[in-house]
């Protein structure tokens, strides 16, 4: 399993902020702007390229000081939050 940021979204830097914007407007989906803490913004910007789970926290641990529970924990959530508001794809391989 692949995860891809959807081309519904575009990530943008504000300041010191990171932003999750829609940029489709759907008549059911979610429009707005999601303010990204830190991590989600380093996963957002990830997910630019195709990517699995795998490669996801690989790269948490890499950058983070966090176990491998940890690291699953948190982008689980990430995941979830994103597929939530349609953020992301999943591709089947």
């Amino acid at each position: 399993m692949f995860y891809r940021l959807n081309d519904g979204f575009s990530l943008h830097s504000v300041g010191d902020s990171v932003v999750l914007v829609s940029i489709k407007q759907e008549k059911d989906g979610f429009n707005g702007v999601i303010k990204l803490n830190e991590t989600a913004a380093f996963v957002a910007e990830l997910l630019k390229q195709k990517c699995s789970y795998s490669d996801l926290q690989d790269a948490l641990l890499q950058n983070y000081s966090v176990s491998s529970e940890e690291a699953g924990q948190a982008l689980d959530y990430i995941i979830s939050q994103f597929e939530s508001v349609g953020a992301i794809d999943r591709i089947e391989e």
